[in-house]
């Protein structure tokens, strides 16, 4: 295998890119009752939750290949210096530390977000459009959110 064959792997495996297809995988997954219930309608006969899985599964040769070549075109001929440089071990657990306090950093952004709202309600207004004193909606944050399942 040439030195070039495994960019497109190594360029979705170091930075945890394949978290993003997984996400997308699992929002188009219909939600059943209970394992190993059958979800009809999808083909001639019922098919499991995990079978669909599978089917989705393999479009990952495809979003990889399409992950690498955007990076390509951005990163151009520096794309195998950065990937080595993000395979060294402290990047790989600060990459770590990322996910697992991605919950928590979503709860306590939601949070945060009240108070700011909360603090844009006190203070009026100013914009050259019409002045509004209704209280603003707080956005719904959803960082991340398909790849945490919430």
């Amino acid at each position: 295998m040439r030195d070039i064959d495994h960019l497109p792997r190594m360029a979705v495996q170091v930075p945890r890119a394949a978290r993003l297809f997984d996400g997308v995988a699992s929002a188009l997954l219909p939600q059943q009752p209970r394992p190993g219930a059958t979800i009809p309608g999808y083909g001639c006969e019922s098919v499991e939750r995990s079978q669909l899985r599978e089917r989705l599964d393999q479009f990952f040769p495809e979003y990889r290949q399409l992950y690498f070549d955007m990076l390509q075109r951005r990163l151009g001929s520096s794309l195998p210096a950065v990937l080595a440089a993000l395979n060294n071990e402290l990047i790989q657990s600060y990459f770590r530390a990322l996910e697992s306090m991605e919950r928590e950093l979503i709860h306590e952004l939601q949070q945060l977000a009240q108070r700011m709202a909360s603090s844009i309600q006190m203070a009026p207004i100013r914009s050259n459009a019409t002045t509004s004193h209704e209280a603003p909606e707080v956005p719904k944050l959803s960082i991340l959110a398909s790849s945490t399942g919430s």
